[in-house]
C-alpha cells in the first residue's frame, strides 16, 4: 500500500469526513436506546443466529411497509405491495451511495 493513500483513506482518519454535529447527535442518540440486555443476547447468538436475526427483522419492517401501502393504495396485491416497497429500498439506497460518491 502507498503512503499517498493513506491520507486520504477514511478508515485511517482520527474522524471520519462527513460527521457533523448533527450526525453525531444522531449517533449518541442511537447509542443512548441501546438495550444492554438485547446487546449481551446478541453477543451469546453465532453468527448464523445473528444473521437470522437480522434478516427476520428486515423481513419485518418490509412486511409493515407493504401492508401500510397497501393501506395507502388498496388495489396493490401483497405482492405487488412488496415488490414497489422493495424497488423504493433499491432507490433509496442508489440515491445514498450516489450522495456517499459525490460527497454531497
Amino acid at each position: 500500500m502507498s503512503t499517498a493513500n493513506l491520507s486520504t483513506n477514511p478508515m485511517r482518519l482520527k474522524q471520519p469526513f462527513g460527521i457533523d454535529e448533527r450526525t453525531k447527535q444522531m449517533i449518541a442518540g442511537a447509542v443512548a436506546e441501546i438495550d444492554m440486555v438485547q446487546a449481551l443476547l446478541g453477543r451469546t447468538m453465532t453468527p448464523a443466529q445473528r444473521v437470522w436475526q437480522a434478516l427476520s427483522m428486515m423481513r419485518a419492517a418490509e412486511r409493515v411497509s407493504a401492508f401500510r401501502l397497501q393501506q395507502k393504495q388498496p388495489e396493490l396485491s401483497e405482492d405487488e405491495a412488496v415488490l414497489a416497497v422493495r424497488q423504493r429500498g433499491l432507490a433509496f439506497r442508489a440515491k445514498v451511495e450516489e450522495r456517499w460518491r459525490t460527497n454531497k
